[in-house]
Order: C-alpha cells, then sequence, then structure tokens
C-alpha cells in the first residue's frame, strides 16, 4: 500500500453510479438513467440550497428534497445531466415510484445513512 498524495487526489475522476429503473415513466418500454455520485461541492450545493428553502422567513420554495436530488444527481450513458430546475414541477407529478428509486440510490452511492437522508427531509414538514 502506498501513501496518497495530492497527484494521487487529481487523478481521481470515477464517481460511483447505480443504474435506475424508469420504465413506470415510460409505459410499453424499459428505459433507465444513472444517479451519479456527487462531488463534495455539488453535495454541499444541494444541502444548503435544501437548508435555505425550507427555513427563514418564509422564502419556501415547492422543490420537495427527493425532486432535488433527482436533478443533482440523475445522468445519462455519458454523465450529462437528464434533468435541469425547471423539470422540478413536471418531476413532482410523476409516479413516484421512481423518484423513491432514484433517492434510495442517491443515499447509497453518496454513503448517505437513512438518518442523514431523514433530517434533510424534515426540513419540508417544519
Amino acid at each position: 500500500m502506498k501513501p496518497f498524495t495530492r497527484e494521487s487526489l487529481q487523478q481521481v475522476v470515477d464517481r460511483k453510479r447505480e443504474k435506475v429503473d424508469t420504465s413506470a415513466w415510460t409505459p410499453g418500454e424499459e428505459s433507465y438513467l444513472w444517479v451519479q455520485e456527487l462531488s463534495a461541492a455539488e453535495r454541499d450545493q444541494l444541502e444548503i440550497e435544501n437548508v435555505r428553502a425550507n427555513t427563514g422567513k418564509g422564502k419556501r420554495d415547492k422543490i420537495g428534497f427527493r425532486t432535488r436530488i433527482a436533478i443533482a444527481s440523475c445522468v445519462d450513458d455519458e454523465g450529462n445531466r437528464v434533468f435541469r430546475r425547471e423539470d422540478a414541477a413536471l418531476l413532482a407529478e410523476k409516479p413516484s415510484s421512481v423518484i423513491e428509486s432514484i433517492s434510495e440510490a442517491y443515499r447509497r452511492v453518496n454513503s448517505m445513512t437513512q438518518e442523514d437522508f431523514d433530517s434533510m427531509e424534515a426540513l419540508e414538514k417544519n
């Protein structure tokens, strides 16, 4: 085993990914997308947005944490984001089974505990 160095960090390019079945959104055909591990900066941004949206002087936006997760972490085969913030209302109207599968995959690839996830989601209820 060798020591981890700054140069080693610069060579790290892989992020964990998990394939999620989206066939419930495409009746009659099989489909999928990838849930990709977020960078540290992306995860910080996601969590900051969630806190800001659900605390403070009544400035609550209508985007739920699970929808934020889908927007931030869903990518295609080439690693390009599938959804944009403008897609939030459309995502919120789709069957929850796929959003739940995306959320579960997000927790796994980002090593987020159920307790961590529940605390972020609880902000929406307070």
